[in-house]
């Protein structure tokens, strides 16, 4: 539906659907229709504690985008330069590709490095000694999570909405 969910997820549903023309009853409806996620209800144990949920979030999240991202790359640049003369807009998709590679790889190694561990840290009662809040580290993961919010516009953008075009190869 073109929802943003997760980089611009801080608005009610009904706001989201409103600025993409949507009918929030019918996008709820969908929702609603989705079968749950097997091991992921209330009771989940990675909801239980901020370890678990990060060893959740690396161990399934981060795990998958290290794999996929650099698969991705290299179809995405195999594309622009087998078919740059029918589309010009695939170099410049392949060019935005690597550049979002590279920034989410060092977004998961700051989240992994800077930001969970001084969560666990909290959640224990203790402070870092820097920095002396976790706000700058959430404000800096969150102006990240923006920018690649942004980046998969701009995707959507040279890709006519993730349409495979018309005589496109299996890649």
């Amino acid at each position: 539906l073109g929802i943003d969910y997760c980089c611009k997820g801080n608005v009610a549903l009904a706001t989201a659907c409103e600025a993409k023309g949507a009918d929030a009853s019918a996008v709820a409806a969908q929702l609603e229709a989705q079968a749950p996620t097997p091991g992921d209800g209330p009771e989940a144990p990675w909801r239980k504690t901020v370890d678990a949920l990060v060893e959740r979030i690396v161990s399934k999240h981060h795990a998958y985008m290290r794999e996929a991202l650099p698969r991705l790359e290299w179809m995405t640049d195999k594309v622009a330069k087998v078919h740059h003369d029918r589309d010009a807009r695939l170099s410049e998709l392949a060019a935005a590709f690597k550049s979002f590679a590279r920034e989410t790889e060092e977004h998961l190694n700051k989240e992994e490095m800077i930001l969970f561990p001084f969560c666990k840290l909290l959640e224990t009662g203790q402070r870092p000694p820097f920095p002396p809040t976790v706000t700058l580290p959430v404000r800096t993961m969150m102006r990240e999570h923006e920018d690649h919010g942004a980046a998969l516009g701009d995707f959507r953008r040279l890709t006519d909405g993730f349409a495979v075009p018309e005589g496109a190869c299996n890649t």
